[in-house]
């Protein structure tokens, strides 16, 4: 899917000139679209390129296309048990994991099993975090 254009305006004094995109603008200055975006962004010491100030056009109607993510669901086998992935968004304790409750750890010294085995390489304890997942036992 193709990225939508965002309207741009160079303003220099009372000169106004709008433009349908970035590149069409770094076209008329003479510059490299990433130059543009830069001052757009305002990165670095640049606030103007060229003798114009960079801005987007807040007139048009611009609505960025959501992402749809696809959250995968994983199945590990653990002990003879196995057990699968439920997304858990506003997840902050391991508490309702059944990987966690088939072995809780019994002193500061012991581990959950999560920290034990892996999954594609990885230990099944870095899924949960970076996916927000808790893990059920498969019926």
């Amino acid at each position: 899917m193709p990225r939508q254009k965002r309207p741009v305006i160079l303003k220099r004094e009372n000169a106004i000139k709008h433009f349908d995109s970035i590149s069409s603008a770094a076209k008329f200055l003479g510059v490299l679209p990433q130059s543009v975006n830069c001052v757009l962004k305002q990165k670095g010491r640049h606030h103007s390129i060229r003798g114009f100030l960079v801005e987007y056009d807040s007139k048009s109607t611009f609505e960025q296309p959501i992402k749809e993510r696809k959250i995968k669901q994983y199945e590990v086998e653990i002990l003879g048990k196995r057990y699968i992935s439920v997304p858990m968004p506003d997840k902050y304790t391991c508490v309702p994991c059944a990987i966690l409750n088939a072995r809780p750890p019994q002193s500061m010294m012991s581990l959950p099993l999560c920290y034990e085995h892996v999954l594609n390489n990885h230990k099944i304890v870095d899924y949960c975090r970076a996916h927000r997942i808790i893990w059920e036992e498969k019926k």
